[in-house]
């Protein structure tokens, strides 16, 4: 009874999740804030749904992104850099309950799954080795799930953890070479409805531009969330999505609490 009940809920889930939008998992409308930071300069990205459309019969849902960067010129003073348009973009497959990396050409790689049980463990296929030419799983653990409401919008925050196998064994804090493994760049927390609280990627990748070199999948943090039905909503413990990159607090966002 209790698994039926168990499978119940997400079949409830799922169709809530397609109730929202019927081409994936990302809501029309949406736009994602990332505070940007690092060793460069800070600032913020935009990723907004740019477009869905069909390829080989699957639905996917492109997002792009749009970054705005500040150059610090004095001890509390910063000026605003231009507004740059990404070549980047990021396709998302949505089925039943799992989220897919997708291509153009529609082949897909393994996200996440929108009604993970803790204890799960996820198999992210395999990855290159940053110095090597042989390739290695990457697996997730799933720590805890979490029932998030924000705004009278009813989600789920997944938290997971990269771990060495299809068991979960735990990474340890000091690898040995014989030990290696490759981390998930967006590993923390995913929500359903609001995506990675880091980054849309998995492996490091830059942007140069006369002004900036942007590296989402190392320095972003999810601030700000609106949708075709949801009012924007800060994340952070700031007033502003993008202005108070101006600004001092900007330095204060980095130490960040969700959902105050």
């Amino acid at each position: 009874m209790k698994n039926l009940i168990n499978i119940t809920l997400a079949l409830l889930f799922a169709a809530n999740l397609n109730a929202q939008n019927p081409n994936g998992w990302i809501e029309e409308g949406a736009e994602f804030y990332h505070v940007l930071y690092g060793s460069g300069d800070h600032g913020y990205a935009r990723y907004y749904l740019d477009e869905e459309f069909e390829v080989n019969g699957l639905m996917l849902q492109r997002l792009k992104v749009e970054v705005q960067t500040r150059t610090q010129i004095g001890p509390d003073e910063f000026i605003l850099n231009d507004l740059i348009q990404l070549s980047w973009s990021r396709l998302f497959h949505t089925s039943n309950d799992t989220v897919y990396f997708a291509n153009e050409n529609g082949e897909l790689r393994f996200a996440w799954h929108l009604n993970p049980a803790i204890g799960d463990v996820w198999n992210f296929g395999e990855y290159p080795l940053s110095s090597e030419e042989n390739e290695m799983n990457v697996y997730g653990y799933v720590v805890n799930v979490q029932e998030v409401q924000i705004g009278g919008l009813s989600s789920k925050d997944i938290t997971f953890v990269t771990c060495l196998d299809s068991i979960g064994s735990p990474v340890p804090h000091f690898p040995t070479q014989t030990e290696s493994y490759l981390r998930i760049f967006y590993e923390g927390k995913i929500n359903t409805v609001f995506g990675p609280h880091k980054n849309f990627h998995y492996a490091e990748f830059c942007e140069i531009h006369p002004q900036t070199i942007f590296c989402p999948s190392t320095y972003s943090s999810l601030a700000c969330y609106k949708s075709a039905s949801f009012d924007l909503t800060h994340l952070l413990q700031s007033q502003s999505c993008t202005g108070s990159i101006l600004s001092i607090e900007f330095n204060n966002m980095l130490d960040f609490t969700l959902y105050p």
